[in-house]
């Protein structure tokens, strides 16, 4: 059975590939494009884990525990 999206990936990254001369061309290519972005202030990051609300209950709970 044929995984048909596998198929347009692997497609796409012969055709980069080629366009680019080759694995290390493309690893330029995309370096250059992560500075660019970085230049810009785009740089997409893993967004910071955001803190939770500490409810009235819950620090009845923490104290009691004490």
């Amino acid at each position: 059975m044929k995984d048909v999206i596998m198929e347009i990936v692997w497609k796409r990254r012969e055709q980069m590939l080629r366009e680019h001369g080759g694995m290390e061309g493309l690893l330029k290519h995309i370096q250059k494009l992560e500075a660019q972005q970085a230049r810009r202030g785009k740089l997409i990051t893993k967004p910071s884990r955001l803190k939770q609300k500490v409810t009235t209950t819950a620090k009845r709970k923490a104290n009691s525990s004490k």
